[in-house]
Order: C-alpha cells, then structure tokens, then sequence
C-alpha cells in the first residue's frame, strides 16, 4: 500500500513572526528547519486524501498567538490531484501549483480559521473524487503551553515538555527538524545532544502537536480527517 504524506502545519506570520493508532497505519512524521515556521509531515499509509485542522498557540517572546489552519491533499496514482473545491468550516482553502489545498492566518484574517463543533469539511469532487460533506464530531486536542527552557544547549541535549495534554492518538514533538512522534497524551520528549547536533545555532521553535484522527471510505476514496492543536514557542539554539 502506498504512503501518502500531508504538511500538517505551516504558521506564516503577520507582523510579529512569519505565519503561512498504533498499528501498521501509525502515521510518521517528519519536519523542515526555519527559523519562522514549523512545518510537520503527517502520513496514514493507504490514504486517498487527507485534510487537517488546525488550532495553534505560539509563544514568540513578545506576544501569545492563537491561530485557525487547514490544509487538503488528494492523490491518484502517487500524485496530488485537483478535486475542485475544499472547504473548511465553509472557508475555501487556496488551491496551490502543485494541487495542494491551504488556508492560512492572512492581514485580513489574523487569526485565521474559526472551528466550531463539529468541524465540517466538503469537498466539491473532480479526477475520480466525489462531492462529499463531512462533519467531523471528535473534537480538537488540548494542549498546555510549552513549559522548557528558552536555551536549547545541543551539548547538553533537550527535553521539550508542558503539563497537560487530552483528547489525542498521537503527539509529535519537535525542534527545528528534529522531530518525534510519541503515543497520546505524552506530555513530555527527551532529545539526545545527538539528535539535536545537526541543528544550526540561533533561533528556531520548539513545537508541541497532538493530534487525533478518524478516516471514511468514500466512494471507494479512503479519506483521513486530522484534528491538530499546535503550541510552541521561541527558542535559542546554541552549542
């Protein structure tokens, strides 16, 4: 079966930051460095589409932002497909160059997407997906802000960590581009000098994301359905 993957998150900023279950299924992840964005990989093996949700809380020194995300892949035959129009919670997502769906905090939406429950998604079909309404009645993890050090010392290694998580199936961790998955509700991650020494010095984030899922067969379309709560925070990598 193959492996479809979907960027989980991407915050693109406005003025302060730039702001843009346990079984063969378990999604892995992976992240890109940046200094201004978090970017996380969520994969379902066997998957035809995914869409994601996103709540996040970001901690950049000055301020505390909290912000509404989606992003849609489609595939066919291992390659992203235009299925006409996505929508979450009745807000189009932008359809980008490589058939990627994205709804992002914007000057004229700041804070971005507001999700209520149910979280309703649709999707308007084309290239062998149907036109479908789903309304999405698990709601969001939570999550406490982020708790660790603003010094990530790489000699010395890392643990990323706040006090309370619920309501999720998974939980990825990560700093820069290193990133982990740990099982639901895991408040806490260790990241060896190791792990961490790759990472270039200076400022990036250090990233908390639960996540649940659910998935439906749709006209024989296996669509996952991803409700993510993001906190993180600023942090000062040295060696």
């Amino acid at each position: 079966m193959k492996t479809k993957q979907l960027i989980a998150l991407s915050i693109i900023g406005l003025t302060l930051f730039a702001c843009e279950k346990d079984k063969d299924d378990t999604p892995t992840p992976a992240s890109s460095n940046s200094t201004q964005s978090t970017d996380n990989t969520i994969s379902f093996t066997g998957a035809d589409g995914t869409v994601i949700a996103v709540k996040s809380l970001s901690d950049v020194g000055i301020a505390t932002i909290t912000i509404g995300t989606a992003i849609g892949v489609f595939y066919d035959n291992g390659s992203l497909v235009d299925v006409g129009t996505v929508s979450a919670e009745a807000i189009d997502l932008t359809k980008n160059a490589n058939n990627n769906y994205t709804a992002s905090a914007s000057a004229t939406s700041p804070t971005g997407i507001s999700y209520t429950d149910p979280i309703t998604w649709s999707v308007s079909g084309a290239n062998g997906f149907s036109s479908f309404s789903e309304n999405i009645t698990r709601g969001f993890p939570t999550a406490n802000a982020v708790n660790s050090p603003g010094i990530v010392d790489k000699s010395d290694g890392y643990t990323l960590s706040n006090t309370a998580i619920s309501n999720s199936d998974s939980v990825l961790f990560s700093i820069g581009n290193v990133t982990k998955t740990m099982s639901a509700n895991t408040t806490s991650c260790t990241f060896s000098s190791a792990e961490l020494s790759g990472l270039a010095n200076g400022s990036n984030f250090a990233s908390i994301a639960p996540y649940n899922y659910s998935n439906k067969m749709i006209s024989s379309k296996n669509i996952y359905f991803v409700n993510e709560y993001l906190v993180q925070k600023m942090v000062s990598v040295q060696n």
